[in-house]
């Protein structure tokens, strides 16, 4: 879960720092500014939880590989 947080925060500081560039950044009240940037990091979270989690067993798999006499 960590990698879907990282990579979240990353996404979410890139798009914010690009959209001070935006001229129309005052579009909206700060509430719904904030509600919009809370919004966007759950969908954003929700969206990376599978490629995060196919990491993790990747790099598990690259740590302590599975043998095929391994089974338990």
């Amino acid at each position: 879960m960590i990698i879907t947080y990282i990579f979240t925060a990353f996404i979410i500081v890139g798009v914010y720092l690009a959209s001070l560039a935006l001229p129309a950044r005052y579009a909206f009240s700060e509430n719904v500014t904030f509600m919009l940037w809370a919004v966007f990091a759950i969908l954003l979270t929700l969206v990376l939880m599978r490629p995060a989690y196919s990491l993790w067993l990747s790099l598990d798999f690259l740590i302590d590989p599975w043998k095929p006499g391994d089974l338990k």
